[in-house]
Formats: C-alpha cells, structure tokens, sequence
C-alpha cells in the first residue's frame, strides 16, 4: 500500500479552509458595504431634501429596490413637503403599490385648502390601488364639477368601478352617461368619461357606445374612445356596429374598430381582422396583427409572416414577429425559425425571431441558436452576433451552462458581462466562484454587479 506524503491531507484541509473563510470575509464585506449602502439612502429619506428624495426615488425606481418602501410610506404620511408628498404619490402609483390610501383619501377629503397638483396625485394613485373606498369622494367631485380634478377623477372611478359590490359598475356606468348628456363635458374630458364607462365593463353601457360610434356628426377622437371601450366591455351585440366601423372612411376610427375585434369571437370578427391586413393605413395593419395575436388566430400566420418580412412600417414588422411568438403553434414557430435561419434576412428581423422562439420555448431553440451565435462570431458578423448573445441572456434554460462557462472564461468584457446576466437569470449557483472573481476586478460597473448577484446566488 503506497504511503501518502507526510502531511498532504493537513495542507489540502488548510487550502479548503483559508478558501472558505476567504469567501465568508468577501461576503461579510459585501453585506457590511450593502448595509452601508441601504443606511445611507435611508438618512437621505430622513434628512434629505426634496431633491435628494427625487433623485433617490430615481435610483430606487431604476433599480427596482422596494427594501425601502415602508420608509417612503412613513415619509409620505409625516411630510408636509409638496414635492416629497408628490413625488412619492407617482412612485407609488407606478408601482401599485399600497400603504398611502389613508394619506390620499385625507387629501381628498380636504381639498379646498391643498396644492391641486398634490390632490391629482392622490386621485391617480387611489386608482392605481383600486382603492374602493375612494368611490363616494370621487363621485363628490365628478358631480361638483370641479374642472381641474374632473379628468382624473373619472379614469379612477373607471378603474375601481367593476370591483364594487353589488350592481355598482353598471350604476357607474349609468351614472357617467348621464353625467356626459347633462353636462356637455369638453372632448378631452368626454373621452375620459367614455373610457372610464368601457372600465365598468358594463353591458348597460354599450347601447351609448353604440350612438357614439354611428354618429355622423361625433368626432373621430370619441369614436375611437368609444371603440376602446366597447373593447372592454365585450358585449355580443356590439360587434355589427364594430364591423361598419372596421370599414370607416376615418383611418384613425378604421384602425380603432379593427383592434377592438380582438375583443369579439366567431368568424365574422376573424374575417374582418384577415381583410385588415390589405389596409393601406400602416395603424390598421398593426391593430390586425394585434388583434390576430389577442385571438391567436391561425389564420393568420400567412399573413403575419408577410408583413414580418414586407411591411413598410417598423412596428408592423416587429409586431408580427412578437404575434406570431403569441400565437406560439408548431407552424407560427416554424415561420419564425425559417426567418431566423435566412441569410437573405437583416440581422435585426432574425434577432427578433430569436427573442421570439427563446420566449416561446428556451430549451428546443437554444443550442439552434448558440450555434448561429458561435457561426456569426466565427465570421465576424459582429452586428448578428451581438444581437443573438442579448437574446440568449434573457432566455431561462439549463442548457445555457456551457456558454456560460465560455462566457465566463472569455477576455471580452461584454462576454462577461452576458455570461452574469445568464447566471442571473438562470439562478446558475455553479457559476459562484466565477461570479465571486468578478466582483472583486477593478472594472466598478461590472464588480458592483457581480457583487449584487453574488449575494442572490
């Protein structure tokens, strides 16, 4: 039996050791740095000015951080400072996220003596948590006709209508019509309250949808508004009216109509929806593709992948491409990977195909795609290449691991840069130690963001 040098089994149990407590003094470092971090924009909180609050809800927003919501929260509720309470009404109402219902309703309730810029904010952000105890004091300034809240006011009795107890949404509804006949609000505030009538989803309200779209004197603005709401609301007997509408002499009302098909089945819809892919207005052939993609119709996929490839306009292109990954058949993932695999084709058209089929199913279509990805690096087709590795590192799928360890072992920093992304997304903890060496490099953009997802990991 061959004797083991003297000492070998201490030295390799020293190594392992020094190298864990290496790792546990990085992470300790990094949590303090964190700590740090955290600390010093909650004293900005505290102490800070509006400014420096603004700035901060910049950072916070961008960066998706809500670890100091409850902070911000208490800030709102205690501050007297109208841009602070401002700015943290929008940030909230961006997110939905609630705490602020008490502050908002406050303010409502004693408008007459704030800023009107402060109570907008409160009314947005009442709709943005649906907050339905907001509805009576909403319906106290819609009724008072209070000019400068009227417009807000209704878009958020819009959207908290439909969750009230009871026949609240169709009295809702009701009640805005008839606000909208005695009044004769001006047209911005009109689409408002025609909008805010299609997010009741009340079918009472679809013979007035109806009047507003037939009508010959009516402005293309609120026949589309009206479209829009009618979309929402989805009742069967609307769909004739939509038809007509579909085939306006008014572009804007034609585009609106065909859109709105999305929201009604059965093959009068469908059929309406194919012919809107002939338009010659650029609008109606994006709402047909919408509209395709919100009914994933079939049928369209011939079409789809015309206009993919043909379109004049950019957003027809690129929204087809995005349908079509809807749609997300065996034969609408066939046309993308054909499109994917044409030379012929402009690199952008082919990497959005690739974003597309990685969406549908990362794992069939990502060693297809790596392999595009090292053929294009190998014959410098830069613009191709870079455009299918920002694909790859949005993709989820464990099949991703061997590109990310090339990635990792690559000398080119936006490699590197991919290779964290992937390892991100894919929560690759074998990638620990690669993520750990970044972190400690001297490039700070690139440490500090291995360093945040060293401490996910």
């Amino acid at each position: 039996m061959p004797i083991k040098p003297y000492g070998s089994n201490k030295h390799y149990g020293s190594n392992k050791t020094f190298a864990l407590f290496l790792f546990f003094m990085f992470f300790v470092t990094f949590s303090l740095f964190a700590q740090a971090n955290i600390d010093k924009m909650r004293d900005t909180i505290h102490y800070g000015t509006d400014s420096e609050i603004t700035a901060l809800l910049k950072t916070l927003k961008t960066d998706k951080n809500k670890e100091l919501d409850d902070d911000l929260i208490k800030l709102a509720k205690d501050s007297s400072n109208d841009l602070i309470v401002n700015g943290l009404f929008t940030y909230f109402t961006d997110s939905e996220t609630s705490g602020l219902e008490d502050k908002a309703l406050e303010l409502l309730q004693n408008r007459e003596d704030e800023n009107t810029t402060i109570i907008l904010a409160a009314i947005d952000y009442l709709g943005s948590v649906k907050e339905k105890k907001s509805k009576d004091v909403l319906l106290d300034i819609i009724s008072k006709g209070e000019d400068a809240l009227l417009k807000n006011a209704v878009r958020s009795l819009g959207k908290i209508s439909n969750l009230l107890e009871g026949g609240s949404a169709d009295q809702t509804a009701e009640y805005l019509i008839e606000f909208y006949k005695d009044k004769s609000p001006k047209e911005d505030e009109s689409r408002e309250i025609i909008l805010a009538i299609g997010n009741t989803g009340s079918k009472k309200a679809s013979e007035f949808l109806m009047d507003i779209i037939t009508n010959a004197d009516e402005s293309a603005y609120l026949k589309t508004s009206a479209l829009q709401a009618a979309a929402k609301i989805k009742d069967p007997s609307a769909l004739d009216t939509v038809l007509t509408a579909a085939k306006s002499t008014e572009a804007g009302v034609r585009s609106a109509a065909v859109e709105a098909l999305g929201s009604f089945e059965g093959n009068k819809a469908e059929e309406a929806i194919i012919d809107a892919f002939r338009d010659s207005f650029f609008r109606s052939r994006l709402a047909a593709v919408k509209a395709a993609g919100t009914l994933k119709l079939s049928g369209a996929i011939p079409y789809l992948r015309y206009r993919a490839l043909n379109d004049d306009a950019a957003s027809v292109r690129e929204e087809s491409i995005k349908v079509l990954s809807e749609i997300g058949t065996s034969e609408a993932n066939n046309v993308l990977l054909s499109i994917l695999d044409d030379k012929q084709i402009n690199d952008k058209t082919r990497v959005l195909c690739a974003n597309a089929l990685l969406k549908t199913d990362a794992s069939k279509y990502c060693d297809h795609i790596v392999e595009m990805l090292d053929e294009s690096k190998q014959k410098k087709f830069n613009a191709l290449y870079a455009g299918l590795l920002k694909a790859l590192a949005s993709a989820k799928t464990p099949k991703l691991q061997d590109l990310t360890a090339r990635l990792y072992n690559s000398k080119d920093v936006t490699d590197n840069a991919i290779a964290l992304d992937i390892t991100a997304n894919n929560d690759f903890k074998s990638f620990k130690d690669q993520v750990e060496k970044i972190s400690e490099t001297k490039n700070s953009t690139l440490s500090a963001k291995a360093a945040k997802i060293l401490k996910d990991l």
